[in-house]
């Protein structure tokens, strides 16, 4: 079974291989704090390699691998992140240098965690003080208290780090431990691409154990609802500049050929110097500083965010909401719509050189049914100005929030 969950695929593009370990849990503020104090404590150092120069100098001596551990949130369904980067070996005249060398040292990081309190006490000083440098931009700021007030019925998701250390503030050695313990048994899958995939496949097969790998990783949902409760929020702070976001939730959970017109959307309002909204904000009204759109898919929320002239807030908020009007009234400029659609066809092929994001596709691929067998490209393509308005009609104004 554990064949299963176990995907190298073969890949004669790069003269590096890439693997990765991936564990599902459910977003919680108490998985999402431990999470993080676990994958930043692996950074370090663990059990095997108990000091951060130890662990530094055996991934230098194995050709400079590189670990990388991290989570990444896709809706409701929290992923611990696993990632290795290495020289292929038949590209190296090292006879000790091999796929089993490798593997035996990242079956080491990812199995072995030190629970140990100086351990806790160090990383949780690190992300303290990653806290406190990322609190010091008022758009990390606006940003925390937008998801905080967008989730307050829901305090599981606003997924902020202020949250994640006051869940730490009692972490002890037990309780680091018995969380380390619970992931043996969580959904599991290592997916990666080597030359001899077999191989690699085979080594991976006897270096890990955890009784996860014999469980389903796809999730049936990761999608979290918007709640229609319009709220505005102010919050003074005298900055030089303000921060307003507006927050379009959408009705519904969002298909995967909905989730790319979003993403078209997002760049058609606020993707680069030619967008709709920089045209009319920052330069004919002289008030923007920045100006973004994202679409969160599994979030159903469309988040428009502007640093602006604090004079010039009324003015372009106003500016903000009619131009998502004018979509919903098909009122579509067919010319930049040509060049969004052509942008993201060319960082799509471009992403495809890149490994990195080979492996988040194939994790996004067992994860989220029915992604595998779709046609981004395609489906890039086949956005149309009915089909950017069908979306904006589905979407309504949930939070406008300013900070000043």
């Amino acid at each position: 079974m554990l064949n299963r969950t176990i995907k190298i695929t073969p890949n004669d593009k790069f003269s590096t291989a890439a693997v990765g370990c991936f564990l599902r849990l459910p977003l919680t503020r108490h998985n999402l704090a431990y999470a993080n104090l676990l994958t930043r404590s692996q950074l370090n150092m663990t059990l095997d390699y108990p000091t951060v120069s130890q662990q530094q100098r055996e991934l230098a001596q194995q050709y400079d691998l590189n670990f990388d551990a991290g989570i990444q949130l896709f809706g409701k369904q929290l992923i611990i992140s696993y990632t290795l980067d290495l020289v292929e070996p038949s590209m190296v005249l090292d006879p000790a240098y091999t796929y089993e060398s490798v593997i035996a040292v990242f079956s080491n990081l990812v199995q072995h965690p030190y629970f140990d309190q100086h351990v806790i006490d160090l990383t949780k000083r690190q992300l303290a003080e990653e806290v406190t440098e990322l609190m010091t931009e008022p758009e990390n700021v606006a940003y925390q208290q937008f998801f905080d007030h967008w989730y307050q019925a829901m305090p599981d998701y606003a997924d902020n780090l202020p949250a994640a250390l006051a869940e730490l503030e009692n972490a002890t050695p037990a309780s680091f431990s018995k969380f380390g313990e619970s992931l043996q048994t969580v959904p599991t899958v290592i997916l990666g691409q080597a030359r001899d995939a077999q191989q690699m496949q085979a080594i991976c097969e006897k270096s890990f154990h955890q009784v996860g790998l014999s469980q389903p990783f796809a999730s049936p949902e990761v999608t979290i609802p918007a709640e229609s409760a319009y709220q505005t929020q102010v919050e003074v702070k005298h900055y030089l500049q303000s921060q307003l976001l507006l927050g379009y939730g959408y009705h519904g959970k969002m298909p995967l050929m909905a989730q790319v017109v979003g993403l078209v959307l997002a760049d058609y309002l606020a993707g680069d110097q030619s967008s709709r909204l920089f045209v009319q904000i920052r330069e004919q009204l002289g008030a923007a500083y920045e100006i973004d759109a994202s679409c969160y898919a599994n979030n159903s929320l469309l988040l428009i965010a502007a640093g602006l002239d604090q004079k010039q807030v009324p003015a372009a908020k106003t500016l903000i909401q009619e131009e998502v009007t004018r979509v919903q009234l098909g009122k579509i400029d067919l010319v930049l719509l040509r060049k969004v659609k052509r942008g993201l066809l060319d960082l799509h092929v471009a992403s495809a050189d890149q490994q990195s994001w080979l492996l988040l596709q194939a994790l996004r691929g067992e994860l989220l049914p029915g992604y595998r067998k779709f046609d981004c490209l395609q489906a890039i393509r086949q956005v149309t100005p009915a089909k950017l308005k069908a979306f904006a009609l589905n979407l309504f104004l949930n939070e406008s929030y300013l900070l000043k």
